[in-house]
């Protein structure tokens, strides 16, 4: 989510004259001198502690900066001040989104829609929520909706766009546009990379060795690509190392910086008295009729439980099959997690204390490697839905993420 209606987001309307104080803060945030902004909002409301469009201007500020934590309470503080005002409310849903608070984040886009509809920024932030929530096809109506109601040609909102309809393998749409993007654009290799990915699916190999060779040149042999490691794992010639670099980059660029650089959690402490049986996590989406939900039921009835205590995370929707009824009750304990959100997803593991997760999905659809990114549990591994074989092996690859 950016904040590409700056001055907006900050004045909030102007319906009065600004005094000068504030007519020089206005020209920071127009010129997007965040530390600046938030220095001169700080010193408005040392001496007027309430003032509306200091306010606005320090959490744009702190949004500027990705310090998404110290925006929430200055930015809900002014919703509370202002609730009828629609860009309070966006703020507040782009914070809540950088926060992986995905449920929160689209109330705050939807109630800021209802007070002005046709905002085609809210309208693309709401689509990029509900693409994180892996809601591909309610995300491409908000996305043409923003497009529609965007001033000339809304790129972002149409980059997102395509990759919403090659998550729904709608790959012909996407297709068309991410060749139209390419086409205007020929420095942008997401686009690019994008365009190899939506021709493949559409076996279309008209100059694919070409773009290729670009991409590879453009990235300096994909070091500096962000794009979704699946889409660079179909292409030809790609080592496991750039493979590698792509899925690094990539869940940088998913995960807000400040959840992948805090200090980890105090969770798996050292006991002095080790626990009479391990606790073994499971997390997936498919404890259903699925492969990964088909392999499992005897995985986990031949633990033995004498020495692991076997929990179940289920974060994919019933399908009410008998096979899922095995799986539930193949478990020690089985919670539902499908409404919850990242943060819930790794606060509930912390609570139950589980020492090894074993996440099922990585970054596969509807699955949640962010709840493993805030440290969920000392020992965390991928393992099965996701992962290519060991050189020389049948099996998925185990991979421990950290460990203490």
């Amino acid at each position: 989510m950016n904040t590409s209606r700056k001055k907006s987001q900050a004045a909030g309307g102007r319906r009065a004259p600004l005094d000068p104080e504030c007519l020089a803060l206005m020209r920071l945030v127009d010129a997007n001198r965040y530390a600046d902004v938030e220095a001169a909002a700080r010193r408005i409301l040392a001496v007027r502690q309430n003032q509306p469009l200091a306010l606005k201007a320090l959490g744009f500020a702190l949004i500027g900066q990705g310090r998404y934590d110290d925006a929430l309470p200055i930015v809900a503080f002014s919703l509370e001040r202002n609730p009828d005002d629609p860009e309070a409310h966006n703020n507040l849903g782009i914070v809540l989104s950088a926060l992986m608070r995905w449920d929160e984040s689209i109330r705050c886009f939807a109630r800021s829609i209802e007070i002005k509809p046709g905002d085609p920024e809210v309208l693309k932030n709401y689509g990029v929520a509900l693409s994180r929530m892996h809601k591909y096809d309610e995300a491409v109506r908000f996305f043409l909706k923003a497009i529609e109601f965007h001033p000339g040609d809304y790129i972002e909102a149409i980059e997102q766009l395509g990759g919403a309809l090659l998550s729904s393998h709608r790959n012909d749409e996407a297709w068309t546009c991410f060749n139209e993007l390419w086409k205007n654009d020929k420095t942008n290799v997401t686009f690019l990379s994008q365009l190899v990915s939506s021709s493949l699916k559409r076996c279309d190999w008209d100059d694919l060795e070409a773009r290729l060779l670009t991409l590879r040149s453009l990235t300096d042999g994909y070091r500096s690509l962000t794009d979704n490691p699946f889409v660079v794992l179909s292409f030809p010639g790609v080592s496991s190392e750039e493979q590698r670099r792509v899925a690094s980059n990539f869940a940088r660029c998913s995960i807000p910086a400040s959840v992948l650089d805090a200090p980890d959690p105090a969770v798996g402490t050292l006991r002095s008295a080790p626990r009479s049986r391990l606790r073994i996590g499971y997390l997936s989406a498919d404890y259903r009729n699925h492969a990964v939900g088909q392999i499992m039921p005897q995985v986990i009835e031949l633990h033995d439980r004498s020495r692991v205590e076997v929990f179940g995370y289920s974060i994919g929707v019933d399908d009410q099959s008998e096979l899922r009824k095995r799986l539930s009750a193949a478990f020690d304990h089985f919670v539902d997690l499908v409404d919850r959100s990242v943060i819930e997803t790794a606060q509930r593991i912390r609570a139950d204390d589980i020492d090894i997760l074993i996440d099922l999905h990585g970054w596969t659809a509807d699955g949640r490697p962010e709840a493993l990114a805030l440290r969920a549990a000392p020992v965390q591994v991928n393992w099965l839905g996701w992962t290519k074989p060991l050189r020389g092996g049948n099996g998925g690859a185990v991979v421990v993420l950290k460990s203490r």
